[in-house]
C-alpha cells in the first residue's frame, strides 16, 4: 500500500490507483468575508463633559441596564435645581393669576347686579340716563377685565407646564450622566477613559461598543455579480479563517441582500451567511474564506489527480500534449502484467477531488493511475 492505494507493477516501475466511484460534484461560489456578532451596539454619549468613571473594560461581560460609564454630574445637578426654581415661581405666578381672576370675577358679578338694577329703575325714570350709563360701561368693563384674567391664568399654567418639561428634561440629562449597556453582551471596543471630555454636537459620541451572544456569529461575504445569481437561501457554506488555517467552519446562508456595493468598478453584494461559534473561536473582523454550495450532482468521478498523471517521457504522436479535444483528456490504468495504458476519456463538471465521467471504456470500480510509487514491494498486485 502506498498513501492508501494499492500498488501495482513490476521491479521496475510500479503505480499508486485509484477507484472511479460514484460520488457527487459539487459547484461552488467562493468568496471572502467579514466575521461579525449578530447584533453589535454602539454605546454613545448624548451630554458633554468630563468622564469620571469607566467601570468596564475590553473583554468584560455585561447585563442590559448595568452603569458601564458617568459624565460628571454637577452641572446637570445645578441644572434640575435651577429647573426646580423656575417651576416655583412659574407655579407662584399662576396662583397670582388665579386670585386676579377671582377678584375680576367678584367685580364682574357686581358691577352685573348694579347694572341689572338701574335698567329696571330707568323703566321707570327713577334713575338718570347718566347713571344708567355709567352703570354700563363699569359692566362692560368687568366683562373685559374678567376675560383678561382668564387669559393671565392661562397663560401662567402654561408657562407652569413648560417648566416641569424644562424640570424632567433636566432631570433626564441628569439621568443619562449614568451611560447603561442597552444589551446582554460582551465589550469589543472602548474608546474613552476616566478624566477624557466627552464633547457632543449634532450626534451621539460613541464611546463602546457592545456585542450580543458570541456564541451564534454571522459572515458577511462579498458575492460577485457574476455568481450572485447562483446563491440563495439556506444554501450549505464552509469557510475558513487564518487563525484556524486547519479548521472548517460551516453555516448556511440566511440572506442575499439586493443592495450593490461597487469600489474599482468591481459590483459585489453582500450574503449574510450563519456561522455558530460555541467554543468563541471565532473574533469579530476576521477575515472569512468561504465556499458556498450552490450545486450538488452525483456521479461517476475520476480522481483529480489521475487527470493529471503522465508515464515519464509519454509524447503521444511525438507532441507533449495528452489532449483529445475539448472536454477530452486521457487517463492510465495497469494492465496485467504491470505496464501503464492510455484510456481516452471524455470529462465533465469538476470539483477539487475529481471531475465528472461522461463517457470512456471505464466503469465504476475500475482503477486509475494517480502517481508512481518509489518502490514495488515483491509480490504485489
Amino acid at each position: 500500500m502506498a498513501g492508501g492505494f494499492p500498488i501495482y507493477g513490476d521491479t521496475e516501475q510500479a503505480y499508486i490507483t485509484a477507484p472511479i466511484e460514484r460520488g457527487n460534484i459539487e459547484n461552488v461560489v467562493k468568496a471572502t468575508g467579514t466575521v461579525n456578532p449578530v447584533v453589535m451596539v454602539e454605546v454613545g454619549s448624548e451630554l458633554s463633559g468630563q468622564v469620571s468613571e469607566v467601570l468596564i473594560n475590553f473583554n468584560d461581560p455585561v447585563k442590559a441596564g448595568q452603569v458601564i460609564a458617568r459624565i460628571n454630574p454637577e452641572r446637570y445637578i445645578a441644572g434640575v435645581t435651577a429647573a426646580k426654581a423656575d417651576l416655583k415661581i412659574a407655579m407662584a405666578n399662576a396662583q397670582v393669576q388665579k386670585a386676579a381672576l377671582d377678584r375680576a370675577k367678584v367685580v364682574r358679578d357686581q358691577n352685573d347686579r348694579e347694572f341689572q338694577r338701574n335698567v329696571r329703575l330707568s323703566k321707570t325714570q327713577a334713575v338718570p340716563e347718566r347713571d344708567l350709563a355709567q352703570s354700563r360701561a363699569l359692566h362692560d368693563t368687568s366683562i373685559a377685565e374678567e376675560s383678561m384674567a382668564e387669559s393671565n391664568l392661562a397663560s401662567s399654567e402654561a408657562v407652569v407646564e413648560q417648566k416641569r418639561a424644562s424640570l424632567q428634561q433636566a432631570e433626564v440629562d441628569l439621568q443619562r450622566t449614568e451611560i447603561r449597556s442597552p444589551i446582554d453582551g460582551v465589550v469589543i471596543n472602548r474608546t474613552i477613559n476616566p478624566g477624557q471630555t466627552v464633547a457632543v454636537s449634532l450626534v451621539s459620541k460613541m464611546l463602546f461598543k457592545i456585542a450580543d451572544d458570541m456564541s451564534e456569529m454571522q459572515v458577511y461575504g462579498k458575492i460577485d455579480e457574476a455568481d450572485v445569481g447562483q446563491v440563495k437561501v439556506d444554501q450549505r457554506v464552509t469557510f475558513t479563517v487564518d487563525s484556524y488555517p486547519d479548521k472548517i467552519f460551516s453555516g448556511r446562508v440566511l440572506q442575499v441582500r439586493k443592495s450593490p456595493e461597487v469600489s474599482q468598478n468591481v459590483v459585489t453584494y453582500t450574503a449574510v451567511v450563519s456561522a455558530p461559534n460555541p467554543d468563541h473561536l471565532l473574533f469579530p473582523g476576521m477575515t472569512a474564506r468561504l465556499q458556498i454550495d450552490v450545486e450538488e450532482t452525483k456521479v461517476l468521478k475520476i480522481p483529480n489527480a489521475a487527470l493529471f498523471f503522465r508515464p515519464d517521457g509519454y509524447t503521444p504522436d511525438g507532441k507533449k500534449s495528452a489532449s483529445f479535444g475539448t472536454g477530452s483528456t486521457i487517463v492510465w490504468i495497469v494492465n496485467n502484467v504491470g505496464k501503464a495504458l492510455p484510456v481516452p476519456v471524455k470529462i465533465g463538471k469538476s470539483d477539487d477531488s475529481g471531475a465528472q465521467l461522461l463517457s470512456g471504456k471505464l466503469i465504476e470500480g475500475d482503477r486509475v493511475i494517480v502517481g508512481l510509487a518509489k518502490t514495488a514491494p515483491s509480490g504485489s498486485r
